[in-house]
């Protein structure tokens, strides 16, 4: 069972239906549902009792041996409903695989937007993610327009223009198309628009005053608040050049676990959150292939 990240093709998105046609092709019985929230942008409660009513029909596939407790593998934000199944279906989930996964909701919002990690620059975020951070907290923003559909399917239709664009990302490239879609809206919702996607100065100040605002409110957003209850196998995998979730995340969640289940920890520099990463020295490399081989283990049928 795979839970996808957010993104607009959800497991349509060719790289995830990548994956699973391989798995599949190796005899793995493979699942990755459409989460309808996600695919919207969105992060709520909603993607996470859909990822667990969609396990159950998973389990109940008659191509599923009888007694056999299926792994279930996430991608980027899916850590979230990954992390709560396995704590909430102590009994019927095999193991955990994490790959490139958060724990922390503020602190990889915060990196998210300032590429900061506890405070201190760790590198460049990805400017193209800045209109989803603030899509999902304008709700709580002093002043926030009331009719915000409008504002949603605009920062939706801008990720579909510019993700996987990595020439936007230099010079600031993807303002051109901010201020193209904003040009749709009505007067009133253009500034926020505009603010969301990074054009307009204002993101990160908006969005740190709307976590604090939430409160105890957020708690379901923490991934790292179902840890606790998770007693499977776990195993991390994160890419030390990931610009969107740094790999911080998956260090800590593997601290949490370490001294109570089985779980393992890989950290690569072969790929970012959504691609190639740099090369590697012929020493280095060797590294990561020794590493690939255990993330192939945990994965493998």
């Amino acid at each position: 069972m795979i839970g996808p990240g957010v993104h607009y093709h959800g497991p349509t998105d060719p790289r995830l239906d990548r994956l699973c046609a391989i798995l599949a092709a190796s005899g793995a019985l493979v699942m990755s549902p459409f989460l309808p929230s996600y695919m919207k942008l969105i992060v709520d409660p909603k993607a996470i009792s859909d990822f667990s009513r969609l396990f159950d029909g998973f389990t109940a596939r008659p191509e599923l041996p009888p007694g056999m407790k299926p792994r279930v593998f996430s991608i980027s934000f899916g850590s979230l409903v990954a992390i709560h199944l396995a704590a909430q279906r102590r009994d019927a989930v095999g193991g955990l695989v994490l790959f490139g996964g958060y724990g922390n909701w503020d602190a990889t919002m915060d990196y998210c937007l300032t590429g900061r990690i506890d405070g201190k620059q760790h590198g460049e975020s990805d400017p193209l993610n800045q209109a989803v951070v603030f899509g999902n907290m304008v709700h709580k923003m002093d002043g926030c327009p009331k009719e915000r559909e409008p504002l949603y399917r605009a920062w939706h239709k801008f990720c579909r223009k510019t993700w996987g664009r990595d020439e936007l990302k230099r010079g600031r490239g993807y303002v051109p198309v901010a201020q193209d879609i904003a040009r749709e809206l009505a007067p009133e919702l253009r500034r926020w628009f505009l603010i969301g996607c990074g054009v307009e100065p204002g993101n990160y100040d908006l969005c740190k005053a709307a976590i604090e605002k939430a409160g105890s409110e957020g708690d379901y957003l923490h991934a790292e608040n179902y840890l606790e209850q998770v007693e499977c196998p776990v195993t991390l995998v994160h890419g030390i050049d990931d610009d969107v979730i740094p790999y911080v995340e998956s260090q800590r969640m593997y601290e949490s676990l370490r001294n109570r289940v089985p779980a393992r920890l890989f950290l690569t520099g072969l790929y970012g959150h959504s691609g190639g990463a740099g090369g590697a020295s012929p020493v280095a490399l060797a590294r990561e292939i020794a590493g690939l081989a255990g993330i192939l283990a945990s994965i493998a049928p």
